[in-house]
């Protein structure tokens, strides 16, 4: 089945489930239309996106895995708040170590892509 989205379209809803679960949570978050065009949040939803259009039957999982070795690759390092100057990030732990409200909103925007990608 070939989806009719297009992949910013897809990565818009996927962000804007992030940001509703995020404010949920009383974290800061913004949704896709407020975020400026180069905002790392629409970078990481497209990049999620084209990878799950590559990779169908990738898990939440390993997308995080993967994710962790580009950033350490790129010298980000664990820290207890996301600081782009510094390049510390504080999901950059394993699977298992992070959040469950984190799992949960990977794993629900992880459905919604395969759903709008038809896969």
């Amino acid at each position: 089945m070939n989806s009719t989205f297009k992949d910013e379209e897809i990565a818009e809803v996927a962000h804007n489930i992030n940001a509703s679960f995020r404010l949920v949570a009383a974290e800061y978050a913004q949704f896709w239309r407020e975020l400026p065009p180069e905002a790392w949040e629409r970078v990481d939803s497209l990049r999620q996106v084209k990878l799950l259009r590559e990779n169908p039957d990738l898990s939440p999982q390993q997308e995080h895995e993967a994710w962790m070795r580009e950033r350490i690759q790129h010298g980000w390092s664990w820290g207890a708040e996301r600081n782009a100057d510094r390049k510390q990030n504080p999901l950059l732990v394993e699977w298992d170590e992070l959040p469950g409200a984190y799992r949960a909103r990977s794993i629900a925007s992880f459905q919604v892509i395969r759903t709008m990608l038809g896969t």
